[in-house]
């Protein structure tokens, strides 16, 4: 009898996961064509003033940002479907056929070790028509020169793809909107969902770390670890970082302007401190466990409520303003009110 009722419930199972997948796609879609009409229709452009990120700034604006097709309309639906990764929308130039002269190129040696990758994870991302075409000129480059593409330099190898990208109208330029945290609120969630819609343009890394970690390396540095993007998309950069940095603000309206939006996401602070509390300590682990291979780490539930206690309160049992998780949980130290 069991095993008949089993046995008829299987389909109405496989309905209800098949569903239930079915939704969480079609949710996110909408998620994230959510968050693009938000940046659009938003009143008034945002200003960072006194040091400090100002509420009525990151929800308010007051500047046109709808994209527009060539002929100044916005685009229809079809078109829209062919912006971006999936299809990108190619304009008049993506039909000439690109002329690539390579350079010695101006990369600053720090910061060139990374270029590899971001080759990599750039030719990943191209629309299958612009991975021919760069495929083509690659080929059209080694018939020329009788040397392959892979025996370039690095930083010739970026030049190369810089100068192709760019012959057939994506270039890398600054954000029009960054995501500043918080941190473990779900910012990697939203990026990572954000950045399947077709008009939008994610950084090269997943966070770029310019106006905390970076900022001495310069604008043309920040520059190059943003996505290359078309006249019809907008750019986009994730940093949780920013909000606790006391710098970022400054910085950024000094560098970029006003016209940058913000993407803030907050989470009950309690419950985003004990997930940041986690976070670290399993990254930590993993760091002893990698250099002591043969060593065993042990810890227990007791060893990590006592590690959190002795973070979060001081030797008199008051709170712990200057610890991390601490202070990354104190939204009202970071935002400014009004």
């Amino acid at each position: 009898m069991s095993q008949s009722i089993m046995h008829c419930h299987k389909p109405f199972v496989t309905v209800i996961f098949f569903g239930a997948i079915l939704i969480f796609v079609v949710g996110s879609y909408l998620a994230a064509n959510s968050a693009v009409t938000l940046l659009r229709t938003a009143d008034e452009w945002p200003t960072v003033q006194n040091f400090s990120w100002s509420v009525s700034d990151l929800v308010q604006g007051d500047k046109e940002t709808m994209v527009k097709s060539p002929n100044g309309s916005r685009p229809s639906k079809d078109v829209t479907r062919q912006l971006g990764r999936g299809a990108q929308m190619t304009d008049s130039s993506s039909k000439v056929e690109p002329v690539i002269f390579l350079t010695k190129g101006s990369y600053s040696p720090k910061w060139s070790s990374t270029l590899r990758e971001s080759i990599q994870k750039v030719l990943s991302q191209l629309d299958p028509e612009l991975q021919v075409q760069y495929i083509l000129q690659a080929k059209k480059y080694e018939t020329q020169h009788s040397e392959s593409i892979h025996q370039l330099t690095v930083a010739l190898q970026w030049d190369f793809l810089v100068k192709f990208l760019e012959a057939v109208g994506y270039t890398q330029r600054f954000p029009d909107f960054i995501n500043i945290g918080v941190k473990k609120s779900g910012t990697n969630a939203l990026g990572f969902f954000i950045s399947q819609h077709p008009l939008i343009s994610h950084s090269i890394g997943n966070e770029v770390h310019f106006f905390d970690w970076n900022y001495e390396k310069g604008l043309d540095y920040y520059r190059s670890k943003m996505g290359f993007s078309s006249k019809f998309q907008l750019s986009f950069e994730k940093t949780p970082r920013y909000f606790v940095t006391d710098s970022a603000p400054g910085n950024i309206l000094k560098d970029l302007g006003n016209a940058t939006k913000f993407i803030l996401m907050v989470r009950d602070p309690i419950s985003r401190l004990k997930s940041d509390f986690r976070h670290e300590r399993e990254l930590g682990l993993r760091r002893t466990r990698s250099k002591n291979t043969r060593k065993r780490v042990a810890t227990s539930p007791e060893a990590e409520g006592k590690m959190l206690t002795s973070l979060i309160l001081d030797g008199r049992g008051n709170i712990n303003s200057s610890s991390d998780v601490v202070r990354t949980s104190s939204y009202s130290v970071h935002l400014k009110i009004g």
